[in-house]
């Protein structure tokens, strides 16, 4: 019945009627969407491919404007740059265990990290217990410790305002230098749109590159506004695709 509610929802004519969605979603299932992404012939990353999900993200986002305001290095990526980078991607791994992360093939050249409704952060044990610690002892450690919560509270604050949180939200989404240009990018978020779309639900992302604004509306996301992370360089670009 739900799975019919869904398919037959009225069509929208505009973004104002996003509260019209809420009553016509169906569950959302980890285990559908992993059935899905594989008949598509994708790639669902296991525990034991931590090293590969973080190797992938390094190689990313090396230099990526986000992360530099998190450690507070505008310049050539450093061994100390580095180092951070591969203990926060370890953690969004580790401390997102209800995340779906699907991949171009086993070597992960790019990976979309997809996290159900219902997600409104991680909480300090949990980020502890999965290595967090480890961060102010390393050099500026602190300081990104104080920088990368606040861009992630702010974050969930607009997710929240704009979805209620019943969004899948595209957390993260990695491509090798090697990889790009290649449209793999597209294909892990194309399998999701697609899958969010049986269920009636929205998936939503967000950047802080304004060069990425045209990708993502290209991939069929709107633009929900833009705003300054407070005491932050950053500007946040919010997304949501609605079901059609």
């Amino acid at each position: 019945l739900l799975q019919n509610r869904a398919r037959f929802r009225p069509p929208l004519n505009s973004l104002h009627e996003l509260e019209h969605i809420f009553n016509y979603m169906a569950p959302y299932s980890k285990e559908d969407f992993i059935a899905f992404a594989q008949a598509k012939g994708l790639y669902v990353l296991g525990k034991d491919d931590e090293d590969l999900f973080v190797e992938c993200g390094v190689d990313a986002f090396l230099g990526y404007g986000m992360y530099n305001t998190f450690f507070n290095h505008y310049e050539a990526p450093d061994e100390s740059y580095r180092e951070k980078l591969a203990l926060l991607m370890r953690l969004i791994f580790r401390c997102c265990p209800d995340a779906v992360v699907i991949a171009n093939s086993k070597d992960v050249g790019c990976f979309a990290q997809w996290l159900p409704p219902g997600y409104s952060g991680t909480s300090i044990i949990t980020y502890i217990l999965a290595g967090g610690w480890k961060l102010p002892l390393m050099k500026g450690g602190l300081a990104t410790i104080i920088k990368s919560g606040s861009v992630e509270n702010y974050s969930i604050q607009k997710k929240t305002a704009i979805t209620r949180n019943e969004d899948i939200y595209l957390y993260n989404l990695a491509v090798r230098h090697s990889m790009q240009r290649k449209h793999l990018a597209a294909k892990l978020v194309s399998a999701m749109q697609e899958y969010a779309q049986t269920i009636g639900r929205s998936c939503y992302l967000e950047t802080y590159d304004p060069k990425n604004v045209r990708v993502y509306e290209h991939l069929g996301f709107k633009l929900m506004g833009e705003s300054q992370v407070p005491n932050s360089d950053l500007t946040h670009y919010p997304f949501l695709k609605l079901p059609e």
